[in-house]
């Protein structure tokens, strides 16, 4: 599966560079999961779109019903070794400064 990823990744990052980056909004992981809030809201204003008046409580209400910290998402959790994903995902993480 991981071979499926890099060339997804990798498609990706051509589309990007062939569209333009204003096209493109990056979400990160770790400020979703700290402030999911505060992210969508940066998506909407990014692409223009207006900021629906109850999204703040759908958002509240969807970390409610899914609280953080209730699954392993360690690579080891997966039979992944963590020096391998680093080093085949690479060329994404260096892009993105992750």
């Amino acid at each position: 599966h991981r071979a499926y990823w890099v060339k997804a990744l990798t498609r990706a990052l051509a589309a990007r560079e062939r569209l333009g980056e204003d096209r493109f909004h990056d979400v990160y992981h770790r400020v979703q999961i700290v402030d999911p809030a505060r992210q969508m809201r940066e998506v909407y204003a990014h692409f223009g779109w207006p900021w629906p008046t109850d999204m703040e409580a759908k958002i509240a209400a969807w970390q409610e019903e899914h609280p953080k910290g209730q699954h392993d998402a360690r690579p080891e959790f997966f039979g992944l070794d963590p020096d391998e994903m680093a080093e085949e995902f690479r060329f994404y993480t260096e892009r993105f400064g992750l």
